[in-house]
């Protein structure tokens, strides 16, 4: 059944259709509508999201205080801004403690192993003398056994 559009102005408005001016919500919402909330319990349309920027036209973040000025709020990005600044120069400044201990117990070690090489040395050199002195010794003994033990005179 068509209806022309005089019929429709001529009809008189439902109630249920009315929408009072104060009133932000319709009275009724179809399923299809953007107002409507599948998951709201109590059928209520869902009202669009308030405006997040405030008179002024800057947003703001949303645990911001609506009444803060922006001086406040530089004031406050300025500390925080220090804040990082100063852990900042503190991780550093651990950094810069940790490499210069690192650089003093590897120095600590080198001394160590180069004292520990002369030692070395010294006790090659201790070995090669004894080389010797023995190498001197069996060709001394070997002589005495095959001289003459008559000749030699002891006292």
């Amino acid at each position: 059944m068509k209806r022309t559009l005089e019929e429709m102005e001529n009809e008189a408005p439902s109630d249920d259709k009315i929408m009072p001016l104060d009133d932000p919500k319709p009275a009724s919402v179809e399923p299809n509508s953007p107002h409507h909330d599948p998951k709201s319990p109590s059928g209520e349309p869902k009202l669009p999201d308030e405006d997040p920027e405030s008179s002024s036209g800057e947003p703001r973040l949303p645990d911001e205080d609506p009444e803060s000025s922006s001086g406040e709020r530089k004031r406050s990005f300025d500390e925080s801004l220090v804040e990082a600044q100063l852990a900042i120069e503190e991780e550093l400044k651990k950094a810069g403690e940790n490499a210069a201990s690192l650089i003093a117990e590897s120095e600590s070690k080198t001394a160590t192993a180069a004292e520990e090489v002369q030692e070395n040395e010294r006790i090659q050199k201790l070995c090669e003398e004894n080389d010797v002195v023995l190498q001197f010794a069996e060709a001394l003994l070997k002589q005495v056994q095959e001289s003459d033990t008559k000749s030699v005179r002891w006292k």
